[in-house]
């Protein structure tokens, strides 16, 4: 991906969502990390990475991303939270919510 660092650098929240084009369990996430993209829009960056493009196979190695589908959140750089496996919609909106809860925390 183009400009990764530049993406996962900024100060807002950005959740990277690595996953492979023959992933089953992928896929089923698909329909729950849509409607999460659209109620956390303005909240969270949301970036997709498909790992199985030869431009994003430095990404696999750099954070070990052993098994798709893999959130990455990431904030001026840093991980804050990792998450391996499908989620549905409910579970992301609780990862999403400890992920503001820790960067509230932390930012007073």
């Amino acid at each position: 991906m183009k400009d990764f660092d530049k993406i996962i650098g900024r100060n807002a929240i950005t959740m990277i969502y690595f996953f492979t084009s023959q992933c089953v369990p992928c896929e089923a996430m698909e329909p729950a990390l849509d409607q999460f993209e659209r109620r956390m829009a303005g909240r969270v960056d949301i970036y997709r990475i498909n790992t199985d493009a030869d431009e994003n196979a430095y990404l696999l190695y750099r954070y070990m991303i052993r098994t798709t589908p893999t959130l990455i959140y990431f904030r001026k750089g840093d991980e804050i939270r990792r998450c391996e496996g499908p989620l549905t919609y409910k579970e992301l909106l609780a990862l999403q919510e400890q992920v503001e809860t820790v960067e509230h925390v932390c930012l007073n």
